[in-house]
This record gives structure tokens, C-alpha cells and sequence, in this order.
């Protein structure tokens, strides 16, 4: 046995690194992004919550000193504007505050701060501005707008409110508070930037604790393993490693073990056979009719014990493949009942909050725009609808391999024929679509009912499978001949009990049939009308074997030229224990 050279080292490693990295950058990008947005909505809040405050608690300061000043002593010195002016320099000093003002109802300031970088001559501000301050004075209803004044993005709050200091005015007097944006915005955006700079050194931490433990438990372990198999000179000489994992990786290495234990056995068993043959071809190199009988015997023997073999490990590789897409196919299809009662409360949330709030902020309104959320309540019910169709037809192909990978299956069970040509029908199914040289072939079933056969399910399949695979060659050659109309090519299925003990099913093709030579050697070993590489000539021979010596059945055929052809298959009810 040649060493095997060392090649593409540590793709796994680097996979497995890169595919949790991917990950985990995937993961924080969405949850910096859903936490930028909630930030920015939170800002929003704050500011408005803020804003409002301060508004209220100048108007509360204003009325409280011209309420103290008419008690008599301060009258005079409270009809005086500094007092307000004080009021209103004092709360200007207060973060984020970048101007503070009182207007009277004839739109005259009282009070201002004066802390904004240019001082701000409210008649003069542009006509929406106005427009809202005039509007409020008006309805005596509080107001907040964001806008941007010298470059500067900033909230204002309007709060109106009605005192003696006005008189009788019809109009209301204005708070006005206005708070910058910009610096607030800029703290989160800083406090956003460490938690980004903290979650890269977490993921940075993280992929060195997952590189230390995947070389631990899956590369060196794998790495003695491979060792362990470069060194062999000899497939029986195979040393488990020590120290191995008790995991996957070891069961792997067991059943390698087991594996050279087998073919150390089965090496072993065709020397003896090839040493017996070697006799036997020796003692009969006398009789020369008996040698070419006795060799054709032998190698259809082998031959049919090859296929056997085949079909055996078929069988086994089928059930493995068909469990091993069972298990997490079930995972997919339970979890998407859940997938979809979920999606349907999260739409009906989004209903609720559309219906309870009629207008959605400006920035919440764009996003819904953007993502167009009425075509993504309807395309997910659709699509979950689709995967939910789809993971059925799955479990539809799985649970017919699993049917059909019986072929291994060494006792005799009572089973339904039914299930057995429904399965055979759909793993034949690629071959029953329209080729170019023919239309889809149309299945016909015309099935009675029938009890429970007993009988070697695998081997049953198997002979169904031959006879189907015969029809359906049978219309593919017809047409790619045929120099007529396309004939519809269609096969027909009926199956019925004809006595208690028996029950018969019958295969029937439209094609060109067969003629009586032909028909008198179509269950002979090695007979075969198809082009060479097309068949082995050992389909019906292994099924008329298998339906007459396993199952003390009957399998013949019947044919008319330009009819077609019809394989009869008769069972027993019971077999012989």
C-alpha cells in the first residue's frame, strides 16, 4: 500500500474559523444596526421629553414670581422684564440647551437667552418657523418640531401659556425652548463606538477559545487518524490511535477497522475460491463440453452473485441516506408549523401598531416604504407555504427510498404491494418525464384491493423495478424509431387477487412489442436486444429467478407487434416457513 501524500492542510480549520467569524460579524452588524436605529428613536424621545421640561418649568417660574409680586412688595420690580430675563438665562445654562426665549402675544420677545452662536430675531425666522409659533399662540396647544438653524440640527419646543402679565389678549404668550441635537447624538454615537470596540475584542477572544478548541477535539484527533492510515503498508495492518475521542471521530476510525477486517476477509475468501476454481478447471480440462458448461454456469453464477452483492450494499446505502435526510429534515419541517403561527403573531403586532398609530414617524414611515411591508406580509405566509410544500415532497422521496432500500432484508414479511410500486414509481420518476424524443409517459394504475403478501420485500421491489425499467425502455426506443405521428407512450399497472392463495400483477406497455424469438429468450442470463453498454441482459433472468425459485411464483411475458407487451407477475399469499 503507497503512502498517501500530505496535501491542503488545515481547510477545515480555516473553514470552520472563517464560518464562525462570518457569523458572529453577521450578528453584531445586525444588532449595532437595530441598536443605532432604537438609539436614534431614543434620542428623539429624549430631547422632546426634555424639551417639554424645561418649557414647563420656565412657564411654572414665571408664574410664581408674577404671583409672588402681586402680594404686594415686588409688584413694581416684577412688572420689570429682568426678573423673566434671569429666568430664562438661568434655565439656558442647562445641557444641551442652546437658546431659551418668552414672546408675548404680540409676538414681542420678553426674555431670551441669548446662548445661541447668532443671536436669533424670532419675527425674522422663515415662514414655516413663524407659521408654527403663530399657530400655537392661536390653539394654545404645545408643539416640538426638528430643524436646522446656522447649520445646527436642533428640536424646538413651544409651549403657549396665558397670564395677567398679557392681559385680556386673545392670543397666548410662547416658551421657547430649543436644544441641540447634534451634541447629543454625538455622546451616543461615542457610547455606540465602545460597545463596537468592546464586541470586536469579544469576537476576537472568542475565535481564539474556538481555534484552541477545534484543534483539541476535531483536528488533532483527525491528524493521528490520518497518520495512522499514511503509515499502513498493508490494508490488514491498520492500528487504532490512541487516545481518540469518544465521538465521531472514533466511531469513524472503528468502522475503518471494521472495514479492513472485512476486506481482509473477503480477500482471503476469493483466494480460496480462485484456488478451488483453479482445481476444478483442472480436474474438467478433459471433457471439454463439460468444461464450456461448467465455466458458463460458474461465471453466471458470479455474475449474479456480484449483482446481489449490489444490490445489498444499495439497500444499506439507501436506508442510510434516506435516515440520514429524515433527521434533520424533521427538524425543518416541525420547526416551520412554529415559523409560521409565529410570523402570523408578528404581522398581526404590525396590524395592531398600524391601526393604533395612525402616523409613524417620518424615519420609521421611510423604512416601512422602503422594505414594502404590505408585499412582505404577503410573500412570507406564501413562501412559508411553499417550503412547507416542499419539505412534504422530501419526506414523500425519503420515505420511498426507505421503502425500497429493503433489498437487504433477509426475512420473509407480510407486506403491501401497493407501497412497493409506489415507491418504485417515484425513484423512476426522472425517467418518466419527456425527453426529446418523446412525450411524458402517462402511468395507468387500475389496482384491486389485496391483502398483506408475504414475501422477500427487497428482492419484490427488485423485480419490479426490472419490469417498470423494461416498459419504460421499451417507449424510449419505440419513438426514437418510429418514423410515424409520436405515439403517446403510456404504461398500464393492474393488480388483483385472483384466488385466495394468489394474487397477480400485471405490467403492460404501448410500445412496438416483441416477437415470439425474442419472447422464447428474454428470461435467458446474458439476453439483451439494447445496444451494447445499455444492459447486462440480467434484469428478468434475476427476476424470474427470484419470483419462481424464492417465492414458488409464476413471471411470463406476452407480446403483439405494434401492440405491446405485458409482464405477468403471480404470487402466493403465504410462503413455505
Amino acid at each position: 500500500m503507497k503512502p498517501i501524500k500530505q496535501q491542503h492542510r488545515f481547510y477545515l480549520f480555516q473553514q470552520l474559523i472563517w464560518g464562525v467569524l462570518f457569523s458572529l460579524l453577521i450578528a453584531g452588524f445586525i444588532i449595532m444596526a437595530l441598536g443605532a436605529l432604537l438609539t436614534d428613536k431614543q434620542i428623539d424621545q429624549q430631547l422632546k421629553q426634555q424639551a417639554r421640561s424645561i418649557t414647563e418649568g420656565v412657564v411654572f417660574s414665571i408664574e410664581g414670581l408674577i404671583e409672588l409680586g402681586n402680594t404686594g412688595e415686588g409688584l413694581i420690580e416684577l412688572r420689570n422684564t429682568s426678573i423673566i430675563q434671569r429666568v430664562v438665562q438661568n434655565y439656558a445654562t442647562l445641557p444641551l440647551v442652546m437658546e431659551v426665549a418668552v414672546i408675548n402675544p404680540q409676538n414681542k420677545v420678553l426674555a431670551q437667552s441669548d446662548t445661541f452662536p447668532t443671536r436669533l430675531s424670532f419675527s425674522a425666522l422663515p415662514s414655516p418657523f413663524t407659521e408654527v409659533l403663530d399657530q400655537a399662540a392661536q390653539t394654545g396647544l404645545p408643539t416640538s418640531f426638528s430643524t436646522k438653524i446656522d447649520r445646527h440640527s436642533v428640536l424646538v419646543s413651544v409651549l403657549p401659556f396665558s397670564n395677567t402679565l398679557f392681559g385680556q389678549a386673545s392670543r397666548r404668550g410662547l416658551a421657547i425652548v430649543i436644544l441641540d441635537a447634534d451634541a447629543l447624538r454625538k455622546q451616543a454615537v461615542q457610547a455606540l463606538s465602545i460597545t463596537v470596540l468592546i464586541y470586536i475584542f469579544g469576537i476576537a477572544l472568542t475565535l481564539i477559545l474556538m481555534a484552541m478548541w477545534i484543534h483539541r477535539i476535531l483536528l488533532r484527533p483527525l491528524k493521528q487518524l490520518r497518520n495512522a492510515i499514511v503509515s499502513l503498508n498493508s490494508i490488514d495492518q491498520f492500528v487504532m490511535p490512541e487516545g481518540l475521542p469518544n465521538n465521531e471521530i472514533r466511531l469513524l476510525a472503528q468502522s475503518l477497522k471494521s472495514s479492513t477486517n472485512q476486506i481482509k476477509q473477503y480477500q482471503e475468501f476469493l483466494h480460496k475460491q480462485a484456488q478451488a476454481l483453479e482445481v476444478a478447471v483442472q480436474d474438467l480440462s478433459a471433457k471439454n463440453t463439460q468444461l464450456d458448461s461448467a465455466l458458463s454456469e460458474l461465471h453466471h453464477t458470479q455474475i449474479q452473485m456480484i449483482q446481489s452483492e449490489k444490490m445489498s450494499s444499495l439497500g444499506q446505502m439507501v436506508a442510510g441516506i434516506a435516515h440520514e435526510i429524515n433527521n434533520p429534515l424533521g427538524f425543518i419541517h416541525s420547526n416551520l408549523v412554529h415559523i409560521t403561527s409565529y410570523v402570523q403573531d408578528l404581522i398581526g403586532v404590525i396590524q395592531a401598531c398600524q391601526e393604533q398609530i395612525p402616523q409613524f414617524p417620518t424615519t420609521l414611515q421611510d423604512k416601512i416604504d422602503e422594505i414594502d411591508l404590505i408585499f412582505v406580509q404577503e410573500d412570507i405566509i406564501k413562501t412559508l407555504q411553499s417550503m412547507q410544500i416542499g419539505t412534504e415532497r422530501i419526506r414523500e422521496i425519503v420515505l420511498s427510498l426507505r421503502n425500497f432500500a429493503r433489498l437487504d432484508e433477509a426475512k420473509i414479511k407480510a407486506v403491501n404491494i401497493h407501497d412497493g410500486i409506489e415507491s418504485t414509481l417515484l425513484i423512476l420518476q426522472h425517467r418518466l418525464q419527456a425527453t426529446d424524443h418523446r412525450s411524458e409517459i402517462q402511468i395507468r394504475k387500475y389496482y384491486g384491493e389485496l391483502p398483506l403478501i408475504e414475501c422477500y420485500a427487497g428482492q419484490i421491489n427488485q423485480v419490479l423495478m426490472s419490469v417498470l425499467m423494461n416498459a419504460i425502455d421499451a417507449l424510449d426506443s419505440l419513438n426514437q424509431r418510429s418514423k410515424t405521428p409520436e405515439i403517446h407512450p403510456q404504461i398500464k399497472i393492474q393488480t388483483e387477487e385472483i384466488s385466495e392463495q394468489k394474487i397477480k400483477i400485471a405490467v403492460s406497455d404501448n410500445g412496438s412489442g416483441m416477437t415470439q424469438e425474442i419472447m422464447s429468450n428474454i428470461f435467458d442470463p446474458f439476453f439483451t436486444t439494447k445496444p451494447i453498454g445499455k444492459g447486462t441482459g440480467l434484469g428478468l433472468s434475476i427476476s424470474y429467478q427470484i419470483i419462481t425459485e424464492n417465492h414458488r411464483g409464476r413471471l411470463f411475458c406476452e407480446s403483439e407487434i405494434g401492440v405491446g407487451t405485458t409482464f405477468t407477475i403471480e404470487l402466493p399469499t403465504h410462503q413455505t416457513r
